[in-house]
C-alpha cells in the first residue's frame, strides 16, 4: 500500500552497506523500517542531551 510519509536515501560505502543489511535480516524488519528506527533513536538520544528540536512549520 503506497504511503505519504517523506522519503529519504543515503549513499553508503558497500561494506557499511552489506552490515547494514545483516542487521536488517536479523532483527526481521525492511531496510527502510531499520532506516526508519535507527532515525528514531537517533533523535530521542539527541534531544536528552540536547532538548527537544523545534519544528517550524
Amino acid at each position: 500500500m503506497p504511503t505519504k510519509k517523506p522519503r529519504i536515501q543515503a549513499l553508503l560505502e558497500q561494506d557499511i552497506y552489506l552490515k547494514f543489511k545483516k542487521l536488517c535480516a536479523q532483527d526481521m524488519r525492511s531496510e527502510s523500517q531499520l532506516g526508519g528506527k535507527i532515525i528514531t533513536e537517533y533523535i530521542k538520544q539527541y534531544e536528552t542531551i540536547h532538548g527537544e528540536i523545534k519544528i517550524d512549520e
